[in-house]
């Protein structure tokens, strides 16, 4: 059940490459509108995978992703894609 407070929020979700490298298992994590987040981590720890999920690149094997309090999976990627904003910063 998503938080009405989190515009994105990852529920329980598990992710693997096709290789088999685990990525996620069980991550539950709730990301609220007009906040500043930093993603850090050494390579290989999740960072890229996270926003391709976010942005649906990739699926994940099991659990949730809720964005404004609806499933993902319910906007077509165009759609998602026009409601996110990501800045790299270096």
């Amino acid at each position: 059940m998503p938080d009405h407070h989190n515009v994105i929020e990852f529920s329980d979700v598990a992710f693997s490459y096709s290789d088999g490298k685990t990525i996620f298992r069980d991550l539950s994590l709730g990301l609220e509108a007009g906040r500043f987040y930093l993603i850090n981590g050494p390579s290989g720890s999740g960072k890229s995978t996270l926003l391709r999920l976010i942005n649906r690149l990739e699926e994940p094997i099991r659990g949730s992703i809720f964005f404004n309090g609806r499933k993902l999976s319910a906007y077509s990627p165009p759609e998602l894609r026009r409601s996110l904003l990501y800045r790299a910063c270096a």
